[in-house]
């Protein structure tokens, strides 16, 4: 139904985002996330992004080799 969709880029990051308006439980590698209406994890080789729920709050998490940042709605 394309709520939810996944894209993979050539130097080996990808992308899953929902567009869907039910939260998705996204497994990949054991690691678990949360994806909330509009949601998205982000994983590559030099970067981590996403905006998951987290004990019912979004929180929007971006790192990289010399970044952090986290903002929790």
């Amino acid at each position: 139904d394309r709520r939810v969709q996944k894209t993979t880029f050539s130097g080996g990051t990808w992308a899953v985002v929902n567009f869907g308006p039910e939260p998705f439980e996204l497994t990949v590698n054991d690691r678990q996330w949360l994806l909330p209406e509009n949601g998205f994890v982000v994983h590559g080789p030099n970067i981590e992004q996403s905006r998951v729920l987290s004990n019912g709050a979004v929180v929007t998490t971006i790192r990289g080799p010399d970044y952090e940042f986290t903002e929790t709605e």
